[in-house]
């Protein structure tokens, strides 16, 4: 209160009684105060003053620890911070959250607004948001497995919003094995551009780090089976292409739905993967070939060794070959012939009739017969050339049969004594 003075025209014994009146208005802290001074003097002549003191509080509460705008991956938005309230008058306060989502664009991509409020008990109200803008960057991540072994696992090197990795703790680790049955890792990886391309226009390329050999024509082989997991869509759904990159031997560039196990070819599988924010992932492949290894069956026609009787009418017979791949090879084979009585060749890569034509039973002789048959391989056969098969067939041409005697006259013979 005032320190107030009063004076009297008579005397100066005067003596000032104070009273205050509270009168409660809206909140404990908006009231009214009455303040009223009465001056006595020595006749009891009384004088009164008064004052109406309005008290109000107007301060709003003040927040602590309202974190600044933000953005963040999807998969890692930060929880809300613990945000505080003190009053002037009210001393600690509670304090309400509210969120929402603005401005989305594409799931998962939005802004996310989180307000902090408090109010005293006068009505003062302070609030202050925060602004997070929540992206997904990250790409899925490719898995291939073959025969329960992990053999590949896409690039997971890639950092979203704030430094967050790429990376999952259920990712199995890959086999550290350089084979896997007939599938082999390569020396080095090989990377080919693709057609796809990040949601920033980035361009996206295929990496291959194994390659499967397997014969063709045999029981098709196990193929690796792809999975791919993103942070924000957990599992997603590989797509394949498969593209036929060489037939025996002649290079193609041919999308197919299948394959033809009994063709010598080339596969090439290419799996890629996209999440719902179009982050590809990076695209893996791998090459399937389809070798042939089998040499031909080679028949010699009357078997490895023949004696031929001299000066008849024998003729050499042809011999057969057959290709698990290439089918009847019969008109392929090819003949070399030796006279080892002589030790003369008489003649190399000779078809069936030129070396039937050679072999004369008019005199006897030993000869030595090559038989020589090819596939078609190429590249796909053992060492990357045609596979071959070789035969020899021994042919003695004798006079195996005795002098025939002829007796001219009468026999038995009948003399006179």
């Amino acid at each position: 209160p005032a320190a107030v003075t009063a004076t009297d025209n008579v005397t100066n014994q005067v003596t000032i009684q104070y009273s205050q009146q509270n009168i409660a208005g809206i909140a404990a802290s908006n009231y009214i105060l009455l303040r009223t001074w009465t001056a006595t003097d020595e006749a009891n002549n009384t004088a009164t003053a008064t004052q109406t003191v309005t008290v109000q509080d107007t301060l709003p509460p003040i927040l602590a620890g309202v974190p600044v705008d933000t953005s963040a991956e999807a998969h890692a938005v930060p929880q809300p911070a613990g945000v505080t309230a003190t009053d002037n008058f009210d001393g600690p306060l509670p304090v309400t959250l509210v969120e929402e989502t603005t401005g989305q664009l594409a799931p998962p991509d939005y802004t996310l607004q989180r307000t902090w409020t408090a109010t005293d008990s006068a009505g003062n109200a302070t609030a202050r948001s925060q602004a997070i803008t929540v992206q997904d960057t990250l790409p899925p991540v490719i898995t291939l497995t073959l025969d329960d072994q992990v053999i590949h696992i896409g690039d997971t090197t890639a950092t979203g919003i704030g430094g967050e990795p790429n990376t999952n703790p259920l990712q199995p680790e890959p086999t550290t094995n350089t084979s896997v049955g007939r599938a082999y890792k390569l020396i080095a990886p090989i990377y080919r551009p693709h057609d796809l391309a990040q949601p920033d226009g980035a361009a996206v390329r295929s990496v291959q780090q194994w390659t499967l050999r397997s014969d063709a024509g045999s029981e098709p082989p196990h193929l690796p089976v792809a999975t791919a997991w993103d942070h924000v869509d957990g599992e997603v759904s590989p797509n394949v292409t498969i593209f036929l990159v060489d037939l025996d031997n002649s290079p193609q560039n041919t999308p197919v739905s299948s394959i033809d196990y009994s063709r010598r070819s080339t596969y090439l599988f290419t799996y890629d993967a996209q999440d719902s924010s179009s982050n590809q992932a990076e695209p893996l492949a791998f090459a399937l070939i389809l070798d042939d290894r089998t040499a031909p069956t080679l028949v010699v026609a009357g078997g490895d060794a023949e004696t031929v009787e001299e000066g008849s009418t024998w003729s050499l017979q042809e011999s057969t070959a057959s290709d698990n791949i290439d089918g009847d090879l019969t008109g392929s084979i090819r003949y070399a012939v030796h006279n080892t009585s002589l030790d003369v060749a008489l003649g190399t890569d000779l078809t069936y009739a030129e070396a039937a034509a050679i072999l004369d039973t008019a005199a006897g002789a030993n000869y030595v017969l090559t038989l020589t048959v090819s596939d078609n391989a190429a590249m796909y056969g053992v060492n990357a050339q045609n596979n071959q098969a070789i035969a020899h067939k021994a042919i003695q041409i004798r006079d195996t049969l005795p002098p025939v005697i002829t007796l001219t006259g009468d026999n038995p013979l009948v003399l006179e004594a």
